[in-house]
């Protein structure tokens, strides 16, 4: 994948799809039972969120897509999915400082891998 050839998308260290210390404290801070219902509420949050930056970058509305790049950002970090919220940030950031569209869709095609990947892994956690 383009994004381990590189390392972590911003920085050095490559970052995993899915940390599981932070998804493990979140387990404990939590019941299982609501565990399980968050992480079908983020993996909600990130198709329902992925459908909007494809449109709103359609309509190049670089305001509302820094806006869902940012929750998303929060929602995914929140959980340990944290390539898919270095990602976030990177959109986020890169449409407030450069607002190009082409810069928009590099980013884009990037987030079409990680969502993959972070749905994979979200999909194969196991809680205990």
């Amino acid at each position: 994948m383009a994004m381990e050839a590189k390392g972590k998308l911003k920085g050095e260290a490559v970052l995993p799809f899915l940390d599981h210390a932070i998804l493990n404290q979140l387990v404990n801070d939590v019941s299982k039972e609501a565990m399980t219902s968050l992480l079908l509420s983020l993996r909600a949050e990130i198709a329902d969120t992925y459908v909007k930056l494809q449109e709103c970058a359609a309509l190049e509305d670089m305001a509302k897509v820094a806006l869902y790049a940012h929750a998303l950002k929060s929602a995914a970090g929140s959980f340990g999915a944290m390539r898919l919220s270095d990602l976030c940030n990177m959109i986020e950031e890169g449409v407030r400082t450069q607002s190009s569209q082409d810069v928009l869709n590099s980013y884009l095609a990037l987030f079409d891998d990680v969502v993959v990947e972070t749905e994979a892994a979200l999909a194969a956690v196991k809680l205990k």
